[in-house]
């Protein structure tokens, strides 16, 4: 059994959290989802003035629930892969940074 999707653009007093999840272990799964263009330029996609209103709202949500994490879902955008024969890859490419506010 997967994830169960709880909300999308959750608001709390401090910051608009993109989805959230709960795991069948009941553990709640906040995602912030930012795209990227270029490889290497991750760390400047979430500015420390929206990590900390981030932090606030993982604290927030924290205060409210026993067990919370908090991802970052970078979106590979360049979908420049036209020497690719296969439609399918021209899906977007994901990378999660899971619990990324702890790295601040």
């Amino acid at each position: 059994m997967g994830y169960e999707f709880w909300a999308e653009r959750f608001k709390t007093p401090f910051a608009e959290i993109d989805l959230i999840f709960q795991t069948p272990e009941k553990v709640f799964v906040m995602v912030e989802v930012k795209s990227i263009g270029k490889k290497g330029y991750e760390r400047y996609r979430v500015s420390s003035k929206q990590r900390m209103r981030l932090k606030r709202a993982h604290q927030y949500f924290c205060s409210r629930f026993k067990k919370v994490e908090f991802h970052l879902a970078l979106v590979d955008l360049d979908l420049d892969r036209s020497h690719l024969d296969s439609p399918l890859n021209k899906r977007p490419e994901v990378t999660l940074l899971k619990d990324f506010l702890s790295f601040t």
